[in-house]
């Protein structure tokens, strides 16, 4: 009986050691943040430190890797090789348009992303198109999935008001594998990549990309400079209708009387 129990007493303190390394280490990938702000779209959200953010035309992109010599296991080509391991990669981008607007101007098309997904009033609703609908604060989260054998992306939409938000999110392999499937990975490969120095975890994974999501907000936009309003944009509603931006100050604005119609 004593050795069963001192056997228990060792399995508990294993256990609290290796959820205290885990929670630490998750913890600490989302401190130090800072502030992502882009005054031209009008937007914020907050990020840890480790995570690069560059800007490639109207899409942010964030990401991180660690040096790890590895095959890319999403390359269709056979024996592609990287000598750098992704652990994170996300991208943002804004329109300032209705959901099938922005997508046609995102993907070059009407695809299977717009089939009946929109309800009668013209709003955005989940429809057989979204795998998932939830809320992130005050917004409405329409998930779409794209990929197969743990290459893919999740693609977040969020419709507000005249905008359209798309956040991609790629599949991090072998961390979306789970026992008793591994996929291609045994126990030991998973293992070797999650002890990689400097690593992002897949449970820190998760909450960097909350921690992005609960912070993202609108802000005040810095419009484009004009000399009249004929020269400022005609914004599409989601509900339908339009509004038009005002030159104040030599600036293109949306005036307090601007509302997309009901």
């Amino acid at each position: 009986m004593k050795k069963i129990l001192l056997i228990l007493l060792v399995l508990i303190i294993v256990a609290g050691g290796v959820w205290y390394f885990v929670f630490n280490k998750t913890k600490d990938e989302t401190a130090d943040l800072k502030t992502y702000t882009n005054t031209k779209l009008g937007f914020e959200f907050k990020y840890p430190s480790k995570i690069i953010v560059t800007e490639k035309s109207q899409e942010i992109i964030l990401s991180h890797s660690v040096p790890y010599r590895h095959v890319n296991f999403c390359d269709l080509k056979d024996g592609s090789w990287d000598d750098n391991f992704i652990d994170y990669s996300s991208r943002i981008q804004v329109f300032n348009e209705n959901y099938v607007s922005a997508v046609k101007k995102k993907y070059g098309s009407i695809n299977s992303m717009v089939d009946g997904v929109m309800d009668t009033n013209g709003n955005l609703s989940k429809g057989n198109v979204f795998v998932a609908k939830s809320i992130m604060g005050e917004f409405d989260v329409y998930e779409y999935f794209i990929g197969a054998e743990g290459c893919g992306q999740h693609i977040y939409v969020i419709p507000v008001e005249n905008k359209t938000i798309f956040i991609e999110r790629d599949l991090i392999p072998p961390f979306v594998f789970d026992a008793p499937y591994n996929g291609p990975f045994s126990d030991e490969s998973i293992e070797e990549f999650r002890n990689i120095q400097g690593v992002i975890l897949p449970e820190a994974n998760n909450l960097i990309f909350d921690q992005i999501l609960s912070t993202f907000k609108f802000t005040e936009v810095n419009g484009q400079e004009c000399a009249n309003d004929l020269e400022c944009r005609e914004i599409v509603c989601s509900g339908g209708g339009f509004v038009h931006e005002q030159c104040i100050d030599n600036k293109c604005v949306l005036g307090l009387d601007a509302k997309c119609p009901k």
